[in-house]
């Protein structure tokens, strides 16, 4: 690592299996990278105890998840303040990204998947590091990371969008993150059908439960116990729909279609909305390669389609988009909060 005076740290903790760090410069330009096995199940989402030499779970033991995880992000945070020392660089501030909301001027935030309620997570970490902490949803600041780094650049108006364990947005106006009272860009819950007004899936939302990649497994499994269809013995996944649906089998080619249909509803109730310039699509919408093509296709019927776009930085959006709202925090205050607001 190259020495470098002004660099941020971002971590991305909305991994489904790892929390990923980076130390990044003003440019966008990655001084390196730490992952750690993150210590929850992504299936069952509870969390773990820590991993002993071999790689095996130990017993969890009586620490809390909030706990176990800060105790996860700390390391691998200072293992990259460690690198940044030994070659004389300055670390200034750190951003997390987190699968949840943040709330207030003093980093509260909640994380259903994570079983967190009015976590403080940036005043606990920044005590642990010594330096200013900053916290907001991994949606937001993935859809920063495109802005300046990635598939938005040079665009005013955007939406980020993912689909993988769970399904939000992002939306940018006006070179800027739009919140509305918080909950902005909380495309799971979107109803796609009036059928869907009974309140079913309050908790993901109605949009969530049929194409996140869970979602889309489900649907798939559905329909070959119906049909009497073998499933792999390891389960079924959204890349092994995908993957069939690109050989043709019958019953994947369907399951894709009806997702492309549901996020097709979804998307051209953005572009309605908002008249964005792009959308940017990320998680399960892009490695799924059948998924975003099948998308432009069947919006390209209508007559104003959203503008849809890959994300160029893929995996490392969230940690990107995390360092690049810290140094905004850091530029623009004199007495730094715990927080994030407006970039």
């Amino acid at each position: 690592m190259a020495f470098d005076d002004d660099l941020v740290l971002g971590i991305d903790l909305g991994r489904e299996r790892q929390i990923v760090a980076a130390l990044v410069d003003d440019g966008g330009r990655l001084h390196g990278e730490h992952a750690v096995p993150a210590p929850w199940d992504p299936d069952r989402v509870r969390v773990l105890g820590l991993l002993d030499e071999g790689g095996h779970e130990t017993p969890a033991g009586p620490l809390s998840t909030g706990d176990r995880v800060i105790d996860r992000l700390t390391d691998v945070a200072r293992t990259l303040l460690g690198q940044a020392e030994a070659s004389g660089s300055r670390v200034r501030g750190v951003g997390v990204g987190i699968p949840g909301v943040s709330a207030g001027e003093d980093g509260v935030i909640s994380a259903d998947r994570l079983g967190w309620t009015e976590m403080r997570l940036a005043g606990r970490l920044g005590a642990e590091l010594d330096l200013p902490v900053w916290v907001d949803s991994d949606v937001n600041l993935a859809a920063l990371a495109e802005l300046h780094f990635g598939a938005g650049r040079g665009v005013r108006h955007l939406v980020w969008v993912n689909v993988g364990p769970t399904v939000g947005a992002a939306v940018i106006l006006d070179g800027k993150l739009y919140r509305g009272q918080g909950r902005a860009g909380a495309l799971g819950t979107l109803l796609p059908g009036t059928s869907f007004l009974d309140g079913r899936d309050p908790r993901t939302g109605a949009l969530e439960a049929l194409v996140s990649s869970a979602g889309i497994a489900h649907r798939a499994r559905v329909l070959a116990d119906s049909t009497g269809l073998p499933v792999p013995a390891d389960g079924l996944r959204a890349e092994d729909v995908f993957t069939a649906a690109a050989e043709g089998t019958g019953w994947a080619c369907a399951v894709l279609e009806e997702t492309v249909d549901y996020l097709a509803v979804a998307l051209t109730a953005i572009q309605a909305l908002l008249d964005p310039e792009r959308v940017i699509l990320g998680g399960v919408a892009v490695a799924g390669t059948e998924l975003l093509p099948a998308l432009v296709k069947r919006l390209g019927e209508l007559p104003h389609p959203p503008r849809l776009f890959p994300s160029e930085l893929g995996a490392r959006a969230v940690a990107l988009g995390a360092a690049a709202a810290a140094r905004h925090q850091l530029a623009g205050r004199h007495t730094v909060p715990q927080s994030m607001s407006h970039p």
